[in-house]
């Protein structure tokens, strides 16, 4: 980010969309894959008292912090929101590209 700081060809519009996009790509990184890749899944299985039901729910829980846990249900949007990103950032990547060969 520093060659892109100093850089007087490139817009200053065009510096900060690209490090909040870094940014989120690295929160993205923090707190969904390393706790994806690093973790376990746990399965918790629940029975309602009253009819007998059961109910089950299904997690990635840290094993440093067990109060950090991520829902299975969840990872597709997650999915969805790093694809969004990189698309994003892939295209604001090229817009600096070009913008420090134009000029």
């Amino acid at each position: 980010m520093e060659l892109l700081e100093n850089s007087t060809k490139i817009s200053e519009q065009s510096k900060q969309k690209f490090n909040s996009q870094l940014n989120s790509a690295m929160d993205i990184s923090r707190n969904v894959r390393n706790l994806v890749a690093h973790n376990h899944v746990l399965m918790e299985l629940y029975q309602n008292k009253d009819d007998g039901s059961f109910y089950e729910s299904e997690y990635i829980i840290s094993s440093r912090n067990r109060n950090k846990k991520l829902p299975l249900s969840n990872l597709a949007s997650f999915a969805k929101e790093a694809e969004r990103l990189a698309e994003e950032t892939s295209e604001t990547y090229l817009t600096i590209v070009g913008e420090y060969f134009e000029r």
